[in-house]
């Protein structure tokens, strides 16, 4: 081997030792990610090193004096765990800070404070409020207005307490012939449980109070006495279906008759009738097993809008296929017409008609109109006003006669007050008085 070639070697037995020791120098940084937790201010989080293309376990949360540790961010973003790591990241910690509010309130001289989170509701027993047997407490911001409890606190409160006392009603049950129920005391404003009463041979209908079927959802505000209803025999239920979902269900007594129900409406369709197995139902039918009757309807291209004028003017019926045409206001002998309702509210004839109604005119009863005559002192008329009953009149200009000043209408010879409601036909006679003449004698004047 020449010189020359063992120089050669020498260099790449050289280059070979430099390479694996840069190997060993910067290996490791290429292989390895390494993982920062900037926490802000909050307590330190060691970093990571882990193998590229793995996750980073996620840290316990670090903790900051007034403030709540909300989630780690990298580069602004909610960072995922779930995520490998491929190079070197900081994550940084996001905080909300806790802000405190005092709530201080003053009952029967002694102070009461508690302390909670902005944007948090205050309980009695926050404030630790001594309990009164039959008392609740009352908290007041001012004198006229209560603090809810309800409310939630954005602000440092000073407030005042009151002990009231707990008003309770009894609510009374008349079984009606079933079993015992005692009497109950509810506390005002709540609500009273439904009891459970039995009586043989009979299914109970619900508790009373007159005609009117009660409501056990009803705050209590007064004593009651609530009696049950029953019915004698067991109920058979008749179903009433449509477009597959319950319309109605209703229990009927065994051997009667099913009281038939107001009739579906379905945007599109008219209703014809109810089915049972494809057949017209017969509502004589007595029911001796339980029934599902299905609502038949047909498509319709318009509907049927009556008017129902109540003693006035015919108005003549519209097939509507969109909306419908407001007709000329009705005319009744004595009344204004005043609009067009539908089920009791006004009707908007923008509209769009879905299904046969009928709409009935309101009125409003005419006022009697008066007339008003102004005669001047010759029983001449000069004028004449029509005035609503109830209404006043409009004072007219003042009369002109040659060497006379008016001085004022009479009614019965005294001044008229043009402020006094009229109720009937009436005459105003001018009074003048002579130009230069010291008296105050009024002229003649012809009365109503």
């Amino acid at each position: 081997m020449g010189k020359g070639s063992k120089i050669v070697g020498v260099l790449f037995l050289l280059l070979g030792l430099a390479c694996f020791a840069m190997f060993f120098m910067v290996g490791d940084k290429f292989a390895n990610s390494k993982v920062v937790f900037d926490t802000d201010g909050g307590t330190s989080i060691s970093e990571q090193i882990i193998k590229k293309g793995e996750k980073v376990t996620k840290p316990t949360d670090p903790t900051k004096e007034n403030n709540e540790f909300v989630e780690w961010q990298l580069d602004g973003v909610t960072y995922n765990f779930n995520n490998p790591v491929t190079n070197d990241i900081t994550l940084k910690a996001k905080w909300n800070e806790i802000i405190n509010r005092t709530i201080k309130v003053t009952l029967e001289e002694n102070e009461y404070t508690a302390t909670i989170r902005d944007g948090e509701k205050v309980t009695l027993e926050d404030l630790k409020l001594p309990v009164k047997e039959g008392y609740l407490i009352k908290l007041y911001k001012t004198e006229e207005e209560e603090f809810s409890l309800d409310t939630p606190v954005t602000e440092d409160l000073v407030l005042t307490a009151n002990y009231v006392e707990i008003k309770t009603y009894t609510v009374k049950f008349n079984s009606n012939g079933g079993s015992a129920v005692a009497d109950i005391k509810v506390e005002e404003g709540k609500t009273v449980t439904e009891p459970k009463v039995e009586r043989a041979g009979f299914v109970l209908d619900g508790w009373y109070i007159g005609e009117e079927k009660f409501d056990f959802k009803t705050p209590i505000t007064k004593d009651l006495t609530l009696k049950a209803r029953w019915n004698d025999g067991p109920r058979i239920n008749v179903i009433f279906m449509v477009d597959g979902a319950v319309y109605k269900t209703v229990a009927t007594k065994e051997n009667t008759v099913v009281t038939k129900p107001a009739n579906p409406t379905k945007k599109g369709y008219r209703f014809v009738e109810w089915q049972l197995n494809g057949n017209t139902f017969d509502f004589k039918t007595k029911i001796t097993s339980e029934l599902t009757l299905t609502a038949l309807f047909e498509e319709v291209t318009s509907y049927k809008v009556t008017f129902n004028s109540d003693g006035g003017s015919k108005v003549p019926a519209q097939d509507v296929t969109n909306k419908v045409t407001k007709p000329s206001d009705p005319t009744k002998s004595g009344y204004k017409f005043v609009e067009w309702r539908l089920n009791g509210k006004k009707f908007d004839f923008n509209t769009t008609i879905t299904s046969d109604i009928e709409l009935k005119a309101i009125w409003e009863k005419e006022k009697a109109k008066w007339t008003v005559t102004f005669n001047d002192d010759a029983n001449k008329e000069i004028t004449t006003q029509t005035v609503e009953d109830g209404s006043t009149v409009r004072k007219p200009s003042d009369p002109v006669k040659d060497g006379f000043q008016f001085k004022e209408w009479l009614y019965n010879h005294e001044p008229f007050d043009f402020t006094t409601p009229i109720t009937k036909d009436i005459i105003l006679t001018a009074r003048f008085e002579r130009l230069g003449d010291i008296s105050d004698n009024p002229t003649n004047e012809v009365q109503e």
